[in-house]
């Protein structure tokens, strides 16, 4: 885990609403940020991590619109009650902020895949989910 020894015994320790705000207020503000700006909420991937990660924006209260995936063949139609879109189709629909839950090793590829769709050297918003 990417916490330190105190921030894992402090997650432990403290009530949830606490440890939520201490740990979890950048994701948060940036989704709301986000949010407001009406762009779209989405989480890259279709696997475990995907799933982790949609447990815990729900777990702390925050919605996303849907998986996206780089080809829905081969991909579930839904996951965690949220449909799967390919990237392609749900990036041309406008700006977007996109949660990247792959294994650590793919984090590259994806994010030069969602630059490569936007059509910029990088990848654009997003939030890389560790």
């Amino acid at each position: 885990s990417p916490e330190t020894y105190l921030q894992n015994f402090l997650i432990a320790i403290l009530p949830f609403r606490t440890s939520k705000h201490i740990f979890c207020h950048k994701l948060v503000k940036r989704i709301k940020k986000a949010r407001r700006a009406n762009q779209n909420i989405f989480i890259y991937g279709a696997g475990r991590h995907a799933v982790e990660c949609a447990d815990l924006l729900n777990n702390i209260g925050l919605d996303f619109d849907a998986f996206i995936v780089t080809s829905t063949e081969g991909n579930p139609e839904t996951l965690a009650g949220r449909p799967v879109v390919a990237a392609e189709a749900a990036l041309k629909k406008g700006a977007a902020l996109i949660i990247i839950a792959v294994l650590t090793s793919g984090v590259h590829e994806v994010e030069k895949y969602i630059g490569q769709l936007n059509g910029k050297s990088g990848p654009g918003d997003c939030i890389i989910f560790e």
